[in-house]
């Protein structure tokens, strides 16, 4: 093999971004979730102190070209890559402290910030035929990441230390090690002269693909079908546009001007939100704007590998350092909006980066290049792409759907249970660990807050599919922050109409609201409420509104129940409230019981409410540090 590859000196050019891209796009959440987890949550760090160490982690691209100049452009590329592919594996591992995990994941993504320069600097030398390479290696990249993601059901392999996704990413790292042995066409002296000025594009683009495009669990949010569904609309989009990449090369240039038009005028629409809750509008939307954001970012390399007669090649290594400061804002930017007030959707960033690649890629698409045939991988590549479409094949062939509701003897069990957005209390993602917990409660029904939905910073996984899968229960879910995060209920009993209420959240960071479905017992039913209070410990008078909008839902009707984290203590006006409705409390009396915090518990804010026609027999907590709440389980009687 080794022999074939010096033969083919493009297959390397091609196999060895998209294997690092396909490691590094897992440490992006690893790292995201890190910040936002472990340094954040456990260990009290403010927003300052996270954005500054995020912009000096990638800020470490700017030592791309020194060291170009003080190892050569060869061992540069292997310094960089060899670093993501061992620091990946390494980041994968289940080490006792997350933290390790955390550092290796910041110094991955230092190394593949500077390999990126590196890598595409070395292409420019070599020709414009080589940054096309590059191009598609980019692509494949992705789509071989979304293809795993799939196949896992989104829970992305980094944050699995099991044998199955380590030895694929031993696979992987080992394979890339293997490539940097091989012996590549390297050139040293002056780059390609056009300017680099549109890899800023790097920053934008990839903030699009981790937040947007690329995020499966997202579009399942979004359009309401099931992971297998949506990543089959994902890898097709990245398939289409493994292709586009390549043709892009080969176009006129006339040519070349009017796709960056056309493609940007879809970008543009794919971000605007004009679906209008309509799922196959969502993912047609989805499927132009991945497409589109390729098609530019091909026209903006094709550029960047361009020659003039008398032109001065340039570094890409300050527009390289600028997009990856450019990323992180974007990204800070982006989930700012959760934490503190700030005068903008965050939406509103999607379309900005849209702008910034739309704008660069008409910048890129006026200059001409001599035209390149790529016919044979045009035809080899998407051969290889539609092999991995068999993972979400699989997936929906083996996709479960609930069985039969058990015999309801007239007694159920109810939980409500807090998931820290799947982080246990040191910072690991760890949706097993909650299964466990869950699973030998032997509840019936169960609410859930903070269930993430493809959020970045929680990993990128579809939480509550995830659970409903590997539960084998029926689902609902309720969003209060975006589209993509708040409430959710389990059931082994079929879940026969369900609607999202907002409660009172003006002003907030984090909206709120209660999830209300009704459940069927075999004959009888079951009318449930599961919500999540505002967190603000100073804030009551907040708090003492919503309380008042669920008991004006509750209304005195029988066989109902509320129940999930209402940020209140048992003495406070507003559990005082609900308790003047009417409500029963399946924890009155026991003082001694606390919820919060499971590391070190001090108080107790997590309720099941239960209209008075419903009879508590039994009611207790379960201790676990696989989330900072504990579950509260209730076994009622329906009268």
């Amino acid at each position: 093999m080794k022999g074939f590859l010096q033969a083919k000196p493009g297959a390397v050019e091609f196999l060895l971004p998209a294997m690092v891209l396909t490691l590094a796009i897992s440490l992006f959440p690893l790292f995201s979730s890190g910040m936002t987890w472990i340094l954040g949550d456990r260990f009290g760090q403010g927003a300052g102190v996270l954005g500054l160490i995020a912009l000096v982690i990638f800020g470490l691209s700017f030592l791309a070209k020194p060291l170009r100049r003080f190892l050569c452009s060869y061992k540069a590329i292997i310094f960089s890559a060899g670093g993501v592919a061992i620091f990946s594996l390494l980041a994968q591992i289940g080490f006792a402290e997350p933290l390790i995990n955390f550092i290796c994941s910041a110094l991955g993504l230092s190394l593949f910030a500077v390999f990126l320069a590196v890598y595409l600097d070395s292409a420019r030398v070599r020709g414009a035929s080589s940054v096309g390479h590059f191009g598609a290696g980019v692509i494949f990249g992705l789509l071989l990441n979304a293809a795993l993601s799939a196949g896992f059901s989104t829970y992305d392999l980094v944050n699995q230390p099991s044998v199955l996704p380590l030895l694929i990413s031993a696979v992987i790292a080992a394979f890339i090690l293997f490539l940097l042995s091989v012996h590549m066409p390297l050139a040293e002296g002056p780059a390609a002269s056009n300017n680099g000025l549109g890899w800023l594009v790097i920053g934008p683009f990839l903030f699009l693909e981790l937040v947007v495009f690329g995020n499966i669990a997202r579009l399942s949010a979004l359009s309401g079908f099931s992971s297998p569904v949506t990543s089959i609309f994902v890898l097709g989009a990245l398939s289409l546009g493994l292709v586009g990449i390549l043709w892009v090369f080969s176009l006129h240039q006339r040519h070349i001007r009017l796709l960056s038009m056309i493609a940007s005028l879809f970008l543009i629409l794919s971000l605007t939100g004009i679906s209008g809750g309509v799922a196959a509008i969502s993912l047609a939307q989805h499927f132009l704007g991945q497409l589109a954001v390729i098609l530019l970012f091909g026209v903006i390399l094709r550029y960047i590998g361009g020659r003039k007669a008398d032109g001065v090649g340039e570094s890409l290594n300050l527009p390289n350092g600028l997009g990856m400061i450019l990323f992180v804002i974007l990204l800070l930017g982006y989930y700012a909006v959760y934490q503190v007030a700030v005068p903008y959707d965050n939406t509103v960033l999607e379309l900005v980066a849209g702008l910034m690649v739309v704008v660069l890629g008409l910048y890129s698409g006026r200059e001409c290049l001599p035209l390149l045939d790529f016919k044979g991988e045009r035809f080899i590549l998407p051969a290889m792409s539609i092999l991995l479409l068999t993972l979400p094949l699989l997936g929906l062939l083996t996709y479960k759907t609930p069985p039969a509701a058990p015999q309801f003897s007239g007694t159920l069990r109810i939980m409500t249970y807090n998931l820290h957005n799947g982080f246990n209390t040191q910072g690991r993602l760890d949706m097993e660990a909650l299964v466990r917990v869950i699973e030998n409660s032997g509840a019936d029904v169960v609410a859930l807050q903070e269930i993430s939905r493809g959020w970045v910073i929680s990993g990128r996984v579809d939480m509550l599919e995830w659970l409903a899968q590997r539960l084998n229960m029926y689902s609902a879910f309720g969003a209060t922050a975006g589209e993509y995060w708040g409430n959710a209920i389990l059931s082994k009993y079929p879940i026969l109409d369900t609607h999202n209420v907002s409660l009172e959240s003006d002003g907030l960071p984090i909206k709120r609201g209660y999830l209300n479905a009704v459940l069927d017992l075999g004959g009888r039913y079951l009318y449930l409420a599961a919500t999540h209070l505002h967190h603000v410990p100073e804030e009551g008078d907040v708090r003492l509104i919503q309380a008042g909008e669920l008991a004006d839902f509750w209304d005195n009707a029988p066989s109902t129940v509320i129940l999930g984290d209402f940020n209140a203590e048992p003495n406070s006006a507003e559990i005082g409230l609900l308790r003047q409705a009417g409500l029963s409390d399946s924890l009155e009396g026991q003082t001694s019981v606390l919820t919060y915090h499971s590391a070190d518990l001090y108080q107790r804010i997590d309720y099941i409410w239960a209209s008075p026609d419903i009879v508590y027999v039994d009611s207790f907590t379960i201790f676990s540090l696989a989330s900072d709440h504990l579950a509260v389980i209730a076994d009622i009687r329906l009268s």
